[in-house]
Formats: C-alpha cells, structure tokens, sequence
C-alpha cells in the first residue's frame, strides 16, 4: 500500500509538471503568433507602403495655399511647388510610364 501512494504521488507531481510546461509553451506560441503578426505588418508597410490623402471640408480653410509637412506648398492638385520654389512636374503614374517605355 505504501508503494502504491509514493507511485501515485510521483505520477501527480510528474503530470503537475508536464501540465506546467504544456501552459508555458502555449503562451511562448501566443507571444511568438503575436510577434510574427507584429512584424508581419511592419514588412507590409515597407513593402506595400499606403498613402492616404485627407481633404479638408471646413468653413474655416483658408483660400490661400497651404504648407504641409514636407514643406512642400499646396497651390492645386498637381501644381506643388518645394522650400526652393521650384514646380514639381507630374510625370504621370507608374503603369503610363510603363507604356510609354514600350
């Protein structure tokens, strides 16, 4: 009887343990998911990089062109001009140049 207690005892601390690590090692698999999404995400924004562009409609916009954060003057859609004063010049997008190349 006495050995039958000490054997049951081991197998409760030895599947204590092994239920322990099991509980680890699906929380080291959350975190790594978690982390692969994470990064996921950042390789998408280098990758596939998304501009979005925001119009004001507010009674209190002022008529005269604006500055944006690059520093760029906004006089139109395609009439941008930089710090030096020089005029961007639209070439078109990228599949148009494609097509003239060819």
């Amino acid at each position: 009887m006495f050995l039958r207690e000490r054997l049951t005892a081991a197998a409760v601390e030895i599947f204590g343990v092994v239920e322990k690590t099991i509980v680890e090692y699906q929380e080291e698999i959350t975190r790594s998911k978690e982390e692969n999404e994470r990064l996921h995400k950042m390789l998408d924004m280098v990758i596939k990089p998304q501009v979005k562009l925001h119009r004001a409609v507010n009674a209190h916009c002022s008529a005269a062109p604006s500055e944006n954060m690059h520093g760029t003057e906004i006089e139109g859609p395609l009439q941008r001009k930089t710090k030096t004063g020089r005029p961007f010049r639209h070439i078109g997008t990228l599949s148009e140049l494609k097509k003239r190349r060819a």
